[in-house]
């Protein structure tokens, strides 16, 4: 009888010294796992449904009665204000002022047209007015956090010639056209007819016996009317509607024949 019972002792004292060790069994503790995991998740997690990323361009209009542009900004998210001409080409940063330096970090490199912001916290608003480089007048924009989009890329295109200007056909720039910027944003023209278009990347829309086109070609035959670009190569032209347009490959001396369905 007494050999019968020391295994049990041992066993008891085993069974003890496991309980205080891990009290709890491995269902439990994968459930804890569980749990902890899910708080974790839980309490990173912004508040609110994770906002929309959008992009886009929009035109300054540096009168004294006009409404600044809306940059839609989140905390945790970074936004990029690029700056850009009449021509499309870059307009530089000479300085900046905020008016609320404890909503929104801003980074800025010292020499170029590019603002990273970013919201400190979800529902803050404020306003932020930029200095270009040989512009008198500053270029003010509205800054919202908590928003449910958020501006990920905004090109802001200023009227007239910054310092890095390029001049197109006869070196006389155009002003910028609303229905051109619709277009380089990738916005059909109201009422437009879309046309389908083959060999090469392309859009194309006619309206009002103009032809509408958004590439990041460059077209040279026929000749258009009317150009706005963005400082990331793409094109919106304006011109005669042809069933055949002849265009060149940014970079390269290699020409493309678009052809037009319909025209």
């Amino acid at each position: 009888a007494a050999n019968n019972t020391q295994p049990n002792l041992y066993d008891q004292a085993f069974s003890g010294v496991v309980n205080q060790l891990l009290p709890m069994s491995p269902q439990q503790i994968a459930k804890l796992r569980e749990v902890f995991t899910e708080s974790q998740l839980a309490a990173a997690t912004p508040p609110g449904v994770p906002p929309k990323p959008t992009s886009t361009s929009l035109m300054v209009d540096l009168s004294t009665k006009a409404v600044p542009p809306v940059i839609r900004l989140g905390a945790g998210y970074i936004s990029s204000i690029v700056f850009v001409d009449a021509t499309g080409q870059p307009w530089p940063i000479a300085a900046y002022s905020i008016g609320d330096p404890s909503a929104f970090n801003i980074q800025w490199d010292k020499k170029g047209n590019t603002l990273l912001i970013q919201g400190a916290t979800f529902y803050k608003r404020s306003n932020l007015a930029v200095i270009l480089r040989d512009l008198n007048t500053p270029v003010m924009m509205t800054l919202i956090s908590g928003q449910e989009a958020v501006d990920y890329r905004v090109d802001l295109r200023v009227p007239g010639m910054g310092p890095n200007a390029i001049f197109v056909q006869d070196g006389i720039p155009e002003a910028v056209n609303p229905m051109l910027l619709d277009v380089l944003n990738g916005i059909p023209p109201k009422g437009s007819k879309e046309i389908k278009v083959r060999g090469g990347d392309c859009q194309a829309w006619l309206l009002n016996g103009k032809l509408y086109l958004r590439t990041n070609l460059n077209v040279i035959s026929p000749g258009w009317q009317s150009i706005m670009s963005s400082i990331d190569g793409k094109h919106a032209y304006q011109l005669q509607p042809s069933p055949v347009i002849l265009t060149l490959q940014n970079g390269r001396d290699k020409i493309l024949t678009l052809t037009l369905e319909g025209l």
